[in-house]
């Protein structure tokens, strides 16, 4: 049993997925982050970054911090999703440290100028807008070498369509393709609503 320490955030959303997808046991903790709640010394003690998400796995008592490091720990637990083979982890390493160092932190950022601070620093706006546009660039082309290798059509049928509505949204994938099946993407994307494997509501928007 994981206890996952959380709130619907992409970051938070990362781990929930990987959970899902392994079959693992999780019972969610709700920490409010409108409210604060990652400051208190309770969860400073589970994550000294005072960030969410965080975990304890009950069967051995680890603490782990750090969506990334979750990750990993997850797929060396199971042997799902993360592959023991030294070639296949380098490919793994390249885009996970590639998400947690360019996907995240510009679009997040992108986010914070463009839509809650738009006008306020012009520069900013023009910086991060064309940052996010070439990061969304090597998104694409990534996930389209994914397809091609890919020969169900309707695999990608469903990954065309999760393309388009993200595009008319002006969003982009925030799931590792060809790691989530299309079929349980859209409910995943939106918030969960309902976590299967916990039974319990996800934390609200």
């Amino acid at each position: 049993m994981i206890d996952l320490y959380t709130w619907s955030t992409p970051n938070g959303r990362k781990v929930s997925i990987a959970l899902e997808e392994m079959g693992l046991a999780y019972e969610i903790h709700p920490i409010n982050i409108g409210k604060d709640e990652q400051f208190s010394p309770a969860f400073l003690k589970i994550s000294p970054n005072n960030k969410i998400p965080a975990i304890i796995d009950r069967d051995n008592g680890q603490s782990v911090f750090e969506s990334a490091a979750i990750l990993m720990y997850l797929g060396d637990k199971t042997g799902k999703l993360y592959p023991s083979e030294a070639k296949a982890r380098i490919r793994i390493h390249e885009w996970l440290m590639w998400q947690m160092s360019a996907i995240g932190p510009f679009l997040g950022r992108a986010h914070y100028f463009l839509k809650f601070n738009e006008g306020k620093a012009p520069f900013a706006d023009a910086w991060f807008a064309a940052e996010a546009q070439r990061l969304y660039g090597v998104l694409d082309r990534l996930l389209a070498d994914q397809l091609q290798s890919i020969s169900d059509p309707e695999y990608h049928q469903s990954w065309n369509r999760m393309a388009q509505s993200a595009r008319q949204r002006g969003q982009g994938f925030w799931w590792a393709p060809g790691q989530l099946t299309p079929d349980r993407a859209p409910d995943l994307a939106t918030g969960l609503g309902m976590a299967p494997n916990s039974g319990q509501p996800m934390p609200p928007q």
